[in-house]
């Protein structure tokens, strides 16, 4: 079996590349399962002082999971074909592996070069520095394809200052603004991706944490100004409801407004309720919590249509067209509601 992994060692820092750029560097099972022995590895060898995770090629650092091969398993499932938990079991994986990065000790620095959505997001959060450069693209776009933001990043999103994870998480929308990623916080430090190989062969030299930083200050330089309307997502993405985002865009007369408002509707009513939900109850709780919440989450949505037909739609036909079986009008399925409530509603 060919190995997706490139994993060196160069002084304390342990390297490891992403190797799949003809996928964007999407992850399989056997990625997940490989990064997860690399940390455990790295957890008990005391002359580790670092990792550092990187993508091959130029165009991504990790574009996801393999959400096609996820589709055509749960079709196969439906028709009795495969087990469903043999379904689940990449999100249930890959999820431990998520926890096992958020609660990891040791420095993990990640460049976030090219496009770096969904699994990646997952892989680069987590990460105690997250370094940007003029190509990265971030964004969690489950909306796009009848999905909800999950990898734990109810957790992230919920503590962006000025709502923007609200924004980002309901409309899919990316940024690729150095200043804004930095400012967001979904970034640490920005540099010159030409800066890139100089800066992982200093960090071989670093012996602990404040070196890790002196030298990633050392290479990263102050982005330009942001671009996002901060004061004006804070103001509309505050509002306690989903019916009061929709209407506080409606009464907004920007064109920024009337495109957020425009890319809310257009996604799968399902997928946008719950991202919303998630949200709103991932304010209070902590990422265990929250990511054990995105299995069973994900485990329902494995049963629903309108996830099936937004990966058709966006990556397997590819008309852009989807044809939503979810509603507006249509109040949230208790299989999902019971998720978040369990008999009580949020404050």
């Amino acid at each position: 079996m060919t190995s997706h992994l490139d994993t060196s060692r160069n002084g304390g820092a342990v390297h490891v590349v992403l190797n799949r750029p003809q996928a964007l560097n999407a992850l399989n099972l056997d990625m997940v399962r490989e990064l997860a022995r690399i940390l455990d590895e790295a957890k008990a060898d005391d002359s580790v002082t670092c990792l550092i995770l990187r993508g091959a090629g130029e165009r991504a650092f990790c574009a996801g999971g393999d959400i096609k091969a996820a589709r055509e398993m749960g079709l196969k499932a439906q028709v009795g074909d495969m087990p469903f938990d043999d379904v689940v079991q990449f999100f249930r994986e890959e999820y431990a592996l998520n926890k096992k990065l958020f609660h990891f000790q040791k420095p993990i620095i990640v460049v976030m070069h090219g496009i770096t959505m969904g699994g990646g997001v997952g892989l680069a959060a987590p990460c105690r520095y997250r370094v940007a450069t003029e190509a990265t693209q971030w964004a969690m776009p489950e909306v796009n394809i009848g999905f909800f933001p999950d990898i734990g990043a109810g957790y992230y999103l919920t503590r962006l200052g000025h709502k923007v994870g609200v924004y980002l998480g309901l409309t899919g929308e990316s940024v690729k603004n150095k200043a804004d990623l930095v400012k967001c916080g979904l970034a640490t430090h920005a540099l010159p991706s030409d800066q890139i190989d100089a800066m992982v062969e200093a960090l071989a030299f670093a012996s602990h944490d404040q070196d890790i930083k002196r030298i990633l200050d050392h290479f990263c330089f102050v982005p330009l100004l942001p671009e996002l309307p901060y004061k004006l997502i804070e103001e509309i993405f505050s509002a306690a409801s989903l019916d009061a985002i929709l209407k506080g865009l409606r009464a907004e007369q920007s064109l920024w407004a009337r495109h957020a408002h425009d890319v809310i509707l257009s996604k799968s009513p399902l997928s946008v309720k719950v991202t919303f939900e998630h949200l709103k109850a991932a304010m209070i709780e902590d990422f265990n919590t929250i990511i054990d919440r995105d299995y069973h989450l994900a485990c329902e949505f494995m049963k629903d249509s309108d996830m099936f037909e937004g990966i058709r739609a966006m990556l397997v036909d590819k008309d852009k067209k989807p044809q939503w079986a979810s509603r507006w009008e249509d109040t949230l399925p208790a299989q999902f509601e019971k998720l978040f409530y369990q008999g009580q509603k949020v404050a």
